[in-house]
């Protein structure tokens, strides 16, 4: 059976059929808690988040209430039907010394955004056996007013920008297509604790741009390689992201999805022949 779903968001208005979209500034927590009341939810899916990681640096305060304040406001909205609560979590929690990160490395984020997603976590963590942390990276095909990783890839190629990725930057992104229905796996499996939900194959941020436009018939010559430290990045970014996907895999029952396979789940796009001169951008 389907669920019934409540969207609470800020400005832009939710899509979906069967879903009911409600405007909310998440700086109030009493009406955040009254709206969920009200609501009685079976489950709750936190994913607000301040996502620039650069922004997370000018604004620490506001990055970690988005994270550990609003889930602790969920835990005690739901808490007279303990409802399931699955937190939307990063690959931004280390070092990124290592590669391949299991669900038991203790976090030692080296940002703000990662710190922000630690005491989410831990806030979320607080409701015990009904509360589950996803750690992820995903891509997939976004809406206009919010473009996913790969929907930015393409698009500054559509559009002839020049674009450098990032060799020494490694990840295990995942299509959003194989996470949305994995999430619901979850929820509704009661699993708990913590899950890396990512993809099976660890890729440098170069390399998966140059995928991408290879999967939308792009020439990949048009993705230069560059490095973090000439970037000019406000924030420190862990090298290597790459999550362990061994609980994942046994959740799914194979492998968890490679690259190919995410690829493979993205709308194609053809190639234009105009270019502008648009600034360099870094992925």
């Amino acid at each position: 059976a389907g669920y019934a779903t409540l969207a609470l968001r800020n400005a832009h208005p939710a899509e979906g059929a069967g879903v009911t979209d409600v405007a909310l500034d998440l700086s109030d927590l009493n009406a955040l808690r009254r709206i969920i009341a009200d609501f009685r939810p079976d489950a709750v899916i936190h994913a607000a988040a301040l996502t620039s990681v650069d922004a997370c640096e000018k604004d620490e305060d506001w990055a970690r209430f988005l994270a550990a304040d609003v889930a602790t406001a969920l835990i005690e909205a739901t808490a007279e039907k303990r409802a399931r609560l699955l937190y939307v979590s990063t690959d931004q929690l280390w070092d990124g010394v290592s590669s391949m990160t299991p669900e038991a490395a203790p976090p030692q984020p080296i940002n703000a955004y990662g710190r922000s997603k630690q005491a989410g976590e831990a806030a979320t963590l607080a409701a015990g056996a009904r509360a589950v942390v996803v750690r992820t990276n995903f891509f997939g095909d976004g809406p206009a007013r919010r473009r996913s990783f790969s929907d930015w890839i393409a698009d500054a190629l559509d559009a002839g920008r020049p674009i450098q990725g990032f060799v020494d930057s490694h990840f295990t992104p995942i299509a959003l297509a194989h996470l949305a229905p994995a999430m619901r796996r979850v929820i509704d499996r009661r699993i708990d604790g913590v899950l890396h939900m990512a993809g099976g194959e660890r890729i440098s941020k170069y390399e998966f741009a140059r995928r991408v436009a290879e999967r939308h018939g792009f020439d990949p010559a048009g993705i230069a390689p560059a490095r973090m430290a000439d970037a000019g990045l406000a924030a420190r970014r862990p090298p290597d992201m790459s999550l362990a996907t061994a609980r994942f895999a046994r959740l799914l029952g194979r492998p968890a999805p490679s690259v190919a396979d995410g690829l493979q789940t993205l709308r194609r796009r053809g190639p234009r022949t105009a270019a502008d001169s648009e600034p360099k951008a870094h992925v």
